[in-house]
């Protein structure tokens, strides 16, 4: 009877013990649970995070495609202009040279010869003698030369003479052909210039729009900081 209860005492000690072992391992595994629980949950709030950044990336890209819609557009439109104003301008100095020597004959000059006037042209402007550097250029246009960097130095000369609208006309010659230019950094430096004619006509609207221009195609230049700055004060003036 004894040995029965003995036995007995130790099933149930035994099974006692096996409870308490299931409980602690059933404690651990809820601990185990929880944990996982709270890293699914962190996983959970973080795949969130990443598709609101998503979709403000999807919202930020739509709105750079179109403000690079507005800002093509735009610049199409004030080349158009240019373009037109251009034409009239051509046939007056045509016809103010034509009655001062009564005919005008194109000299022709080689690639090696503009380069060094334009350089010489370059020089002088930086000496301040902006009309003998705008003969020169003259010289370089009425036999036939043209190039980026002719456009782009012409275009400072005529800014210097306070000649706004002619410089935008050389430097919206420029970035026109952005897309087919090899020389991709003239682009940022002539939208910059073309932001500061435009300001100096008033037209803070496309001063704002060169500007844009900038921070948006071509964000590591130099020039998108100084694009920044500008574009915060220009802001801050309309406030």
């Amino acid at each position: 009877m004894f040995f029965l209860y003995s036995c007995f005492s130790h099933d149930v000690e035994t099974r006692i013990d096996q409870i308490e072992a299931e409980a602690i391992k059933n404690k651990e595994m809820m601990e185990i649970l929880k944990n996982d629980i709270q890293s699914l949950r962190k996983i959970i709030l973080d795949v969130e995070s990443r598709i609101s950044n998503l979709e403000s990336n999807i919202e930020r890209i739509r709105g750079n495609s179109l403000n690079n819609e507005r800002l093509l557009n735009e610049i199409s439109r004030l080349s158009r202009e240019i373009d037109d104003l251009q034409v009239r301008i051509k046939e007056l100095e045509s016809r103010a040279r034509f009655s001062e020597i009564g005919s005008v004959k194109k000299i022709p000059i080689s690639e090696a010869q503009a380069v060094g006037l334009i350089s010489e042209a370059k020089e002088l402007l930086l000496k301040g003698d902006i009309d003998r550097a705008y003969e020169i250029m003259r010289t370089l246009v009425d036999g036939g030369y043209s190039s980026y960097d002719a456009k782009f130095v012409m275009g400072d000369i005529l800014f210097r003479k306070q000649d706004y609208r002619g410089a935008i006309r050389e430097w919206l010659a420029i970035v026109q052909d952005e897309k087919t230019i090899k020389d991709k950094e003239i682009l940022p430096r002539t939208y910059l210039r073309l932001s500061n004619a435009f300001l100096r006509m008033g037209d803070k609207k496309n001063s704002e729009l060169m500007l844009q221009a900038i921070i948006s195609k071509y964000p590591e230049s130099p020039e998108a900081k100084t694009a920044k700055d500008l574009l915060s004060q220009l802001k801050e003036q309309k406030r």
